[in-house]
């Protein structure tokens, strides 16, 4: 009964797929969705699955039935198929699938997962991927090449292939607007002489991978030519006499229908159809799912062309009013392309707005030229931020062609040209380098007689960019035999005659790019943009910056060398004082700047004071370490000031830095540098309630870890056999410390402990510690395991027994309120007047199970708001805020690229409040109840399945991770998007993790959110290569990508999206590696207690 229950709704469901004409989104979403949760029993075509996915906007659901299909291996059904040619043989059904996932994939613009495919999938064809990644990169004429190479190859034998393929080289000959390209290939396939579009209409093959592509190429070209083909008109007039293809063009080309009415000049009928189209992306809009966002950008990406459509009609039928036609153009000038448009969105408005531009009556032809160079302008700069260098060039020959009709062109043009022709020849050979860049200098300098003061500072900023590039290429091709700067090229370059050989020449034209930024500088210092001015400062800085970082570098010389120092602290420092955010991330490397050049320092003390003292907030933990070194009198102004205006910014960095604070190594400003940091330790200890804040949170730590913590403080101590005096004062401080009773903010918990071990203490050490000098390492482990045998800590069951002050806490007890930490990101201006202040805490505490037990605690805001903090002690926490930082920024670079922006690359941080060298505060940050551990059931049997790893590996459900997603989810959709949101967390964070040495991945440092599905790596205690080298186990495994992970994402496991969003991360690390190791350099100035530590291990190893 069952399997008859399951065989009658297979075939109602192919029915309702093959034969539907709307593909309502609900009604698909429905059979996919069943057909998901029963993959074994209700088995559906691949073809149909696929078509009905993408037409009812339901790809997600699709990829995940068409992914069990391709896992399972289910057999190919029986039923005729619609959507193939016939007298083709059936595809092996692996093959079929795979195929079939790349149509969804690619209407998702998953790139990464199309390549992953391509690299698994080894029945396809293997010229499949080079195709595929020429299209990626806009080199569609090559792609189109490749693809009907691959289609003649296997269109008797692969039909699916075939026609992913055919499909394929007509999309790129769409994106070429090679509208005869199209109707060629039409032709060729149909093995006719001429292209009728009634022959097309057989609801099958034909209709449907045909007729949207010769409809489209029709009205592409009408529009440009700006008149119709009388015979597409009569054969659209002749189809809409039959009801069955009236419907079909009603429901799938409206657009198509207005535009050619519009050309028509039946205004009246294509204001029907647009209004229709409206109407249609409505109904499509209210019915798509919020969690598919690849789906909801397309169609409202779409709303543009509806819009410009409209627009136009407007101003036609109204008769053309005076002005109307000029506010039309404005309209469309603030509608241009972004770096996330795609291309063929852009083909279809350029070719829609140069006819509309043209019928308006009361626009010029110079205006209308202008207005099409800048859109194609536009259009370039896009494509060149996605990489699309193909495609970029088409739009400079096209401008360059309508520059001869114009009679000139606009500087952002040719600011354009230099940057696309710089990027299209990074590949050639280093003769054409030179020549290319020759030739944009050439451009750069015809053009500026055109420009304002605010595009010279830009051209001449431009122009000093390509003489460093053009300075890199010669002199790093020094060693080349035979080249040589040509005589006309030198003159050119106005460089002396005696410079043709390369590396004389890269001096002359550092010195000149030098000069040219300089020029920058002080033409954009006239404009009344502060904007324009903190730009070129910052572009003055970078070329310092880079000349700086090659110092040593004797040979790579220059005349104005000795200038770079002091022009780049003055360029940094001007810039963040016009509020330019971009600079800030380049003030670590002032300080390093300084320390290398005298010179520079008192340019640093006179331009620092000119700058807003809340911009130096994001580095402090940079500044605050050097106030004791050679450079801390120069920072003395800037910590001075936030002392007065943000103290509580201040106070827990200063607190955390002063334990470290040595002065032997500057004995020149020993004395000025101690009374500094010694006032401002006696104004920080004035503000109010901080230091009980601390010492109340010191209470969180528990007896027996601290009383551990310090027994490894002695073994060193011993090891390196530190005077008696120094032993004695550590045990009195820890003696009090956990054994002090009298102290009314001692908690139930220290007690316990105290009235356990205080007597076993003073047995085994003295009541001084005295006896501690006299004992060996064996000796000491020995005593304290004695101590502490037989203590078993009772878990606390409210903040009382912990830390009693906490408990006690009631802000109306108090005239001066205690903030919450953590809330000076230096971002923007703070305003104290509105942080919120601690009104009390929560009763209830949570103990974590980890090694150093943290406890999360609750704070209550004064906005009636409740705010969770781990506290975690024991550890140098100013690691784990450090590295958050160093995420913060990378998170920066993420968003700043183009890819890793589409693909909402970004790794999850959390606030990070060290409080003393021991102890710190994380907000932000859930706790793991609140969390999925995925692995729960592995490792709740670690103890008994220890014999052999791959036996505990197979034991396990090879899908557990897989079905703790989908037991998260709310519907299959949801399912995708949290999986798809844990593939590129989990990818940032094995590389992020890789390249700073993060080590003891164990399960727990790995956490879930159930809201986004984002993975969260937490505690970074063991960095830097740590792990390999000091735990009992040594890490090798560069990161954690277990079966469990590549189950996940079967049948691609770790192509697609694990490998190419760690291609993306790697990238844009590598290209932003200045930035990052400038404020990786704060271990090397500050190191953390656990650093030196390990130092003195390393030490002790050798």
């Amino acid at each position: 009964m069952y399997r008859k229950l399951c065989v009658e709704l297979q075939d109602s469901f192919l029915r309702v797929l093959d034969g539907s004409l709307d593909y309502s989104p609900s009604v698909v979403g429905f059979v996919l969705e069943v057909s998901f949760h029963y993959p074994a029993d209700i088995g559906l075509r691949p073809d149909s699955l696929a078509w009905a996915s993408v037409a009812g906007h339901h790809q997600n659901l699709g990829i995940l039935l068409l992914e069990e299909m391709q896992i399972h291996s289910a057999a190919p059904l029986e039923r005729e198929v619609k959507r193939r040619c016939k007298d083709q043989a059936v595809d092996p059904t692996d093959v079929s699938v795979w195929i079939k996932l790349v149509e969804l994939y690619k209407s998702l613009d998953d790139s990464d997962a199309v390549r992953g495919i391509f690299e698994c999938a080894r029945d396809v064809s293997p010229g499949a991927r080079e195709a595929f990644e020429k299209e990626t990169l806009g080199d569609y004429q090559a792609a189109a090449r490749l693809y009907e190479e691959l289609y003649q190859r296997i269109r008797d034998t692969g039909p699916d292939e075939a026609t992913f393929y055919d499909d394929a080289v007509l999309e790129c000959c769409r994106n070429l607007c090679d509208w005869d390209g199209v109707e060629a290939v039409v032709t060729s396939r149909l093995q006719s002489t001429t292209l009728h579009l009634e022959d097309l209409f057989d609801f099958g093959y034909k209709q449907d991978h045909y007729v949207p592509s010769v409809v489209k190429s029709r009205i592409m070209t009408a529009l440009t030519k700006g008149k119709n083909d009388r015979s597409f008109v009569d054969s659209i007039c002749s189809a809409m006499d039959d009801p069955e293809k009236k419907r079909l063009l009603e429901s799938n080309f409206l657009e198509e229908l207005a535009l050619m009415y519009a050309v028509e000049k039946d205004y009246s009928r294509s204001w029907y159809y647009a209004e229709n189209l409206r109407e249609q992306f409505l109904q499509q809009w209210s019915s798509l799912s919020v969690l598919n966002p690849s789906v909801l950008d397309r169609n409202l990406q779409s709303l543009q062309k509806i819009a410009d459509l409209l627009d136009f009609l407007r101003y036609a039928m109204k008769g053309g009013c005076e002005g109307a036609a000029r506010k039309v153009l404005n309209i469309w000038k603030q509608r241009l392309p972004s770096d996330s448009d795609t291309v063929p969105l852009w083909n279809d408005i350029l070719i829609a707005r140069s006819y509309f531009m043209g019928a308006l009556c009361d626009i010029t032809s110079d205006d209308f030229l202008l207005a099409k160079m800048e859109l194609l302008n536009s259009f370039a700069r896009a494509t060149v931020s996605r990489n699309m260098i193909p495609v970029a060039l088409r739009c400079v020959a096209e401008i360059e062609k309508l520059k001869k009709e114009a009679g000139g062109g606009s500087v952002s043009y040719v600011h354009t040209y230099c940057v696309t022709l710089e990027r299209s020849c990074e590949r050639l050979p280093v003769e054409k380098k030179v020549a290319s860049h020759m030739k944009m200098l050439q451009k750069l300098g015809s053009c500026t007689d055109e420009s304002d003061d605010h595009s010279e500072a830009a051209t001449s900023a431009l122009e000093g960019h390509l003489l460093t590039r053009l300075s890199e290429i010669l002199y790093s091709s020094g060693s080349e035999a035979g080249l040589r700067l040509k005589p006309e090229q030198t003159t050119a370059l106005k460089l002396p005659q005696d410079c043709s050989s390369p590396q004389q020449a890269a001096h002359e034209l550092r010195e000149k790019a030098f000069r040219k930024y300089q020029e920058a500088v002080q033409k954009s210092a006239s404009n009344e943009s502060s904007k324009q001015h903190s730009v070129s400062l910052l572009n003055m800085a970078t070329f310092c910056n880079k000349v700086l970082q090659s110092w040593e570098d004797s040979d790579l010389d220059f005349k104005s060398r000795g200038e770079c120092p002091n022009v780049m602290v003055h360029s940094v420092l001007s810039s963040m004082a016009l509020g330019n955010t971009d600079a800030v991330d380049m003030f670590p490397q002032l300080l390093d700047v300084m320390q290398v050049h005298n010179s520079c320092r008192e340019t640093f003390a006179a331009e620092s004071v000119r700058v807003p003292c809340w911009m130096y907030l994001t580095w402090l933990n940079q500044i605050l370490p050097m106030l004791n070194k050679e450079i801390g009198p120069y920072l003395f102004d800037i910590i001075d000031t936030i002392s007065t205006h943000y103290p509580n910014a201040l106070v827990y960095p200063f607190q955390v830095s002063y334990e470290s604070y040595k002065f032997d190594s500057f004995p020149s400003n020993k004395c000025q540098s101690r009374e500094f940091i010694e006032r401002i330790k006696t104004r920080m200890d004035k503000l109010p309630l901080v230091n009980d804040f601390i010492a109340a949170l010191k209470m969180l730590q528990f007896p027996d870890i601290a009383f551990k913590e310090w027994c490894q403080s002695m073994e060193d101590a011993l090891r390196q056999k530190k005077r008696s005096q120094l032993l004695k004062q550590g045990f009195r401080e820890m003696l009090s410390d956990l054994c002090g009773d009298g102290s009314v903010n001692v908690g139930t918990i220290r007690k316990h402990f105290s009235e356990a071990v205080k007597e076993k203490l003073l047995n085994a050490f003295g009541s001084s510690g005295e006896k501690l000098a006299s004992m060996s390492i064996s000796e000491f482990r020995t005593k304290c395991q004695e101590v502490v045998k037989g203590y078993n800590m009772s878990r606390p069951t409210s903040l009382n027994d912990v830390s009693p002050w906490l408990a006690r806490f009631s802000m109306l007890e108090h005239p001066v309120g205690l903030e919450i930490p953590g809330q000076y990101s230096g971002k923007s201006k703070p305003m104290p007047e509105y942080h919120i202040h601690i009104s009390g805490f929560d009763e209830k505490i949570l103990v974590l199970s980890s090694k150093q037990k943290p406890c999360r605690i609750t704070v209550r805001g004064d906005n009636e708001r409740e705010y969770r903090f781990l506290v975690k002690t024991g550890e140098d926490l100013r690691q784990d805020d450090r590295i958050e930082r160093l995420f913060e920024l990378m998170n920066r670079a993420f968003t700043a690229d183009p890819i890793c922006r589409a693909k909402t690359l970004q790794l999850v941080t959390y606030k990070v409040v060290p409080l003393t060298t021991r102890m710190a505060a994380d907000s932000g940050l859930n706790t793991p109840s609140e969390y999925i551990r995925a692995y729960e059931e592995l490792k709740n049997r670690t103890t008994q399945l220890k014999s052999n790893f791959h036996k505990n590996v197979m034991s396990m459900n090879r899908r557990a991770l897989y079905k703790a997603f989908l037991n998260l989810s709310s519907c299959s959709e949801a399912f995708f998007m949290l999986r798809s949101r844990f593939v590129v967390s989990h990818a940032a964070i094995c590389i992020a993790h890789w390249v700073l040495g993060i080590g003891d991945r164990h399960l727990d440092n790995f956490l879930i959110n159930m809201e986004t599905g984002q993975e969260v790596g937490i505690d970074f205690g063991y960095a830097f290569g740590v792990a390999t080298q000091f735990l009992p186990v040594p890490e090798l495994m560069p990161f954690r990508l277990t079966p469990q992970y590549l189950n996940l994402v079967e049948p691609l496991r770790q192509h697609g999206g694990f490998s190419c969003s760690m291609q993306h991360v790697l990238r844009v690390l590598r290209d932003n590696r200045d930035t990052l190791l400038n404020v990786l350099d704060v271990f090397v100035k500050e190191p953390t207690v656990d650093w030196m530590r390990y130092t003195r291990l390393q030490n002790i190893q050798t």
